[in-house]
This record gives structure tokens, sequence and C-alpha cells, in this order.
């Protein structure tokens, strides 16, 4: 496959899009599935990952526009002229386990999506609705939520409108102007009436027969279209299927809550839908500047009154990144309503070993089905190697799986001598990801910010403001050590402030005994404070390491989730701490036995 032949594609490809609104129906669906085969067999012998990436960039718009005339996506099945299709047919698959990397434009996500906590509280319900805001670092899986979220709801009668594009809202910021409500209400609009063109072209939903007052309705969509709406064909469906009468004139609500609420009332009763949802779902247009960024949202989510509803027809659901967390309860009624609304994705090794399962299961044709990639491979524990590379993100692990895949099918004949992964495929692709983890992966994870998982503590003996050691901090990491061993496990890095900053070691060292003023008599002193403060068996739950970060030396704690409940014993009292997000809390006695009863001894 030469740069020519992906050109020529690429050719096709632009070609048929400035095309297809005048085709046939039918004839549109044919040239698409057509190209659709041939992009998919140039992928599976192209080589440059680059390529590669821009091929399945195609298909995905591609299938975007399969759905938008049949209602239905392509590649539901394997495809039975690529080597990978004839390949996982060979081994007793249905379907493609890793073929969308990107989980937010998976179109079959919900077949084979594993449900993490709190999933049917985040997807809720036409009858239980609410604000929800899901956080999470990149990769952790908040685009597949929101995207299996609408994939789910469509069939409870939900109209799900997803709002990403915040580019418009940061060239105000940029440009000297604040970023007001009505901005936010006019970029949902716009989304929501591309939308209801997408649905009704795909008949996901359909008008019923036009009454008086259903003409009233319609007549009333249409002057939201006309302000909204700027694309002449979209603008040309939406007046076909909405047939408003002729020489219309007429005024939208001034107050911006008034008029998307009568847009939802109008849709709602004209579609006879359930609800509406608007999946809120920033994407990289949002700026990089977390201020900026945060100018941005904040409008939005100070507005209690407009997310929500009091005709209770429309849900609003956030996925936002972790670096807004902190900003985000700053607001007043978020912060009360934190138990309620908000939701935190984080990964365990434990947790993306049973997405990997759920994948391979959900995916075979056969019984006993799959159950791990060990199954498909010569090299027994790659579950293992696979998750560990992953870095907490169940992107990383799709994206590592779909690499292995490809690789396989690229060096392997499709015989059955070499029908499963070789120890050199997957040395190929497992080492390119171990050397590209290997000098960022602390400055990233640094990056992500706190979390459930992640706590950052500048010192470990050493009392910054009182400039002197203090045994406060001591308890405070001991404190960690406890919440992170009865939640999820997760990682304490000393050395490093929670603004992301390196402080180093040296104050710590400074407190150390006279000729202990190293590394030695550092990791000396937290053994002593962890069988001071936890005993001796949690021992067995840490991981110690020193690494540098900025410059400076800091210190890296892992810990594992202990099977059974730790205690901190201060003053000769025991204490029992848990992770709530980013911070570490001490349950009170009623949460304390529910707690115990449902993480430790209900897995029994």
């Amino acid at each position: 496959m030469t740069g020519t032949d992906i050109t020529q594609l690429k050719s096709r490809y632009v070609a048929f899009m400035r095309e297809v609104e005048e085709l046939e129906k039918q004839d549109a669906l044919e040239k698409a599935s057509i190209l659709v085969r041939d992009i998919r067999q140039a992928g599976s012998i192209v080589i440059d990952q680059e390529q590669q990436e821009e091929l399945e960039k195609l298909i995905v718009r591609l299938g975007d526009v399969i759905f938008d005339l049949s209602g239905k996506y392509p590649l539901m099945r394997l495809d039975p002229l690529s080597p990978r299709g004839v390949w996982l047919r060979q081994l007793g698959f249905k379907l493609d386990p890793f073929l969308y990397t990107d989980g937010g434009s998976d179109p079959y996500l919900q077949e084979y999506f594993y449900k993490v906590s709190g999933f049917f509280d985040i997807l809720g319900s036409p009858y239980r609705l609410g604000v929800v805001i899901v956080f999470g670092p990149p990769g952790s899986g908040k685009s597949s939520l929101r995207n299996v979220v609408a994939q789910m709801s469509r069939t409870e009668g939900v109209l799900s409108v997803v709002y990403r594009d915040f580019g418009p809202l940061v060239d105000e910021i940029r440009q000297g102007r604040e970023v007001q409500i009505y901005n936010h209400i006019e970029q949902i609009l716009k989304a929501a009436i591309r939308t209801l063109d997408a649905e009704l072209r795909s008949g996901t939903i359909a008008l019923t027969e036009s009454g008086e007052l259903d003409q009233v309705i319609r007549d009333q969509l249409w002057y939201y279209v006309s302000a909204y709406e700027e694309d002449p064909i979209i603008k040309r469906n939406l007046r076909s299927s909405l047939k408003p009468e002729e020489g219309l004139s007429g005024e939208l609500p001034i107050d911006p809550r008034e008029s998307l609420a009568r847009f939802c009332r109008y849709v709602t009763e004209l579609f006879r839908l359930q609800s509406i949802y608007f999946l809120v779902d920033p994407d990289d247009g949002i700026s990089s500047d977390e201020d900026i960024a945060w100018q941005v949202l904040e409008p939005l989510l100070s507005k209690r009154r407009l997310l929500e509803f009091s005709d209770n027809s429309v849900a609003f659901k956030f996925f936002l990144d972790n670096r807004f967390l902190s900003r985000v309860l700053e607001t007043a009624w978020i912060n009360q309503e934190q138990s309620q609304i908000l939701y935190s994705l984080e990964w365990s090794d434990e947790e993306l070993h049973r997405l990997l399962r759920e994948r391979l299961r959900l995916c075979s044709d056969r019984k006993p089905p799959y159950l791990s990639l060990g199954q498909i491979s010569i090299v027994d524990d790659l579950d293992h190697q696979v998750v560990r590379l992953s870095r907490g993100t169940p992107r990383e692990l799709v994206v590592i799986c779909n690499k292995l895949f490809n690789e396989h099918c690229r060096l392997s004949p499709i015989n059955r001598e070499h029908i499963l992964i070789t120890r050199q495929e997957v040395q190929n692709v497992l080492g390119a990801f171990r050397d590209k983890a290997k000098p960022s992966s602390l400055g990233e994870l640094i990056t992500q910010g706190e979390s459930s998982r992640l706590e950052l503590k500048p010192t470990m003996r050493y009392h910054l403001r009182a400039r002197r050691r203090d045994s406060k901090v001591d308890k405070e990491i001991a404190k960690t050590l406890c919440a992170l061993m009865n939640t999820e496990g997760g990682t304490l890095i000393i050395g490093v402030d929670d603004e992301g900053r390196a402080v180093g070691l040296d104050k710590d060292m400074a407190t150390l005994s006279r000729g202990r003023k190293d590394r030695d008599g550092f990791e000396k002193a937290f053994a002593d404070l962890v069988v001071r403060y936890l005993g001796r068996k949690p021992q067995l739950y840490i991981e110690t390491g020193f690494d540098e970060y900025q410059g400076k030396t800091v210190y890296i704690v892992q810990v594992d989730p202990s099977p059974e409940p730790v205690y901190c014993l201060f003053d000769g009292q025991h204490e029992f701490y848990v992770r709530a997000l980013t911070t570490t809390r001490r349950p009170d006695a009623k949460e304390f036995l529910e707690y115990i009863n449902e993480h430790f001894y209900a897995q029994r």
C-alpha cells in the first residue's frame, strides 16, 4: 500500500462526502459501504501507524453517514475480507473487542461495555432525573461513558444531545469578553438542533400525525432552527420534516433559561419523548489553560436553576477532567450535594482486568467464551503485562490490545500454525509502550492531579509553615496510607505539593539522626512510621522507591488495597480512614459499619 493509494482513498472519501446529499439513499449506502470495505482492506496492510489512524477516522465518519442513511452502523460483524477479521473468526469471535480505540465514537460500545461502579446512577432514567458530574483523568473512560449513556437511553425514549464544542467560548475569553449563560444556551441549542436533524434522518425519532396543536409546536421549533442553524442543508432537512407555515414571524424568549426550557418542551411533546439529556463532554477545544477553561465552564455549572428544570423532562450530565474538581467543589450548591451528584472514574488494576475479561467474553462466539488474552497467545501472563502498562486507564488498555492484534495480523500468515499471538509480537508491541512510559509516567501522573487514588504530600516529617519537625505531619501520612489501603489502593508521592510543584526531601532528611541523613535513613524513618501507626501487617501492601521530578528527589509509595480493615493507632485509639474523591476522611460510626460490611465482608 503506497502513499499514492492512500491519497486516492482520501480523494474518493472527499468526493463521496460532497455528493452524498444529492444521491438516492440506496446509491449512497452502496457507495459508502464499498468505500468502507476498501479502506478497511487498505488499513489491514498499512504498516505506518499514523496512516492507520487516518484511515480509521475515515471509517468512523463513513459509519456516521451510513447510520444517518439506514439507522445501522457498518462493521457490526467481523470483516471476512480483512486478515484481522479472518483471524478473529478462526479464533471464535463474533465482534472485534478492540477495533475502536476512541470509546467516545464506538457505535457498538453498549454491546461490550464494562459497567463501572455507580453506572446505573449515572445513567439514570426518564423517571429519575438529576444533575450528574463525572470526573476522571485523561483516558479514564469519560467519553466512553457518555457514549454508552446516549446509546442505552435511546431505548427509553430519551434524546441525548452531546455538547462538546467550547471553541467559540474560549475565543470569547481570549478576546477579553466574559462568557455568559446565554453563550452556553446558544451553543447547546445549536447542538440540539443538529442532533434533532441527525436523529430524524436516521429514523430514530419520527413525527406523528400532525394536529392543530402539533402545527403550532412545529412553527415554534422552526423559529429556533431559523435563529440558530446556519447550515443550509440542515435547515432544508428540518423544514422538510417540520413543515412550518409559510411567512411565519415570531420572537424567541429573551430569558435564556426560558428559551431552552421551551425548546425542550416543544421537542418532547412533538416527538413523544420522555426526556432530553444534555451530555456535556468538553473536547480539546476547551483549552489547556485551566484558568481560561474554568472561565468558560463556571457560568454553566453555577446556574442550578438552569441545570435542574422544574418540569422534570431534562437532565444535565457532565463528564469533566480531574483538573476541574477542586474548582467545581468551590461552587456552593455542588459542594452541598456532592455525595448525590459527583462520581469519580478511577481504575484499579483489578477493575481493568475485569474490563478486559468482559470485553473478551461478550465478543466471543464460542462456549466457553474467552476470558483472557493468554488464551489467544502463547504468553500466559499477557493480561497482567497489558494491565500494568495501561497505567490505570482503559483507553490505553484498548490501544495496546488493538496494536497487538494489528501486529499479529501484519506479521503472521493467517493459518492454524500461527493463530496464537507470538512472544515476538508481544515483545514488539509492549516494548514500545514500556519505552514510552518510562520517561514521562511520573510527570503525567502528577499532572493529572490528586484523586481518590493519588495523594501528593510535600513532606513526611517537616512542617513547612512551622519550620520544624512535627508529628502531626507523620500522622497525616499514616492517615493517607490507611485510607488508600481501605479503599482501592493508589499512590502516595512525598516531596510534591498539592499544586504539583516539587519540594524534594531535603527538609525531611535534615530532621533525621546524625549519620542517617540520606536515602537509607529516610526509608528507615518511613518504615518506622508505618509500624508505629499502622502495625507490621500493612507493610505487605506497600512498595516504595525514590525518583526524580523537576530536578528534585521524591519518594513514591505504591499502596495495594487491603483485604481486611486497616486502622491508625493514635494516642491509644484506633481510627479508620477512607478515600473520598481527593480527600482522606474518617467516617462516622454508622458509615463505618456500612462501609466495612459492603467493602470487606460482602466480598467473602
